[in-house]
């Protein structure tokens, strides 16, 4: 199961460093709260600061709509 989950963080990580997904999709993705999934791409020297405004909009917009 370990191995499953590394994998899962490791294609959102990779997804969302090549910008294909948003921040909160990549952190569904590797079955993360998005604080974690933060804090593992700062461990990944992947930023996570550099949203449009539009960006921004989307990611509350899909937050708020849970």
């Amino acid at each position: 199961m370990k191995l499953k989950k590394e994998i899962k963080q490791k294609y959102a990580l990779s997804l969302y460093r090549d910008e294909k997904i948003f921040l909160s999709a990549a952190a569904e993705i590797a079955e993360m709260d998005l604080y974690e999934f933060i804090a593992e791409c700062k461990k990944n020297n992947i930023p996570v600061i550099g949203y449009s405004s539009e960006e921004l909009d989307k990611e509350l917009d899909f937050y708020t709509k849970r």
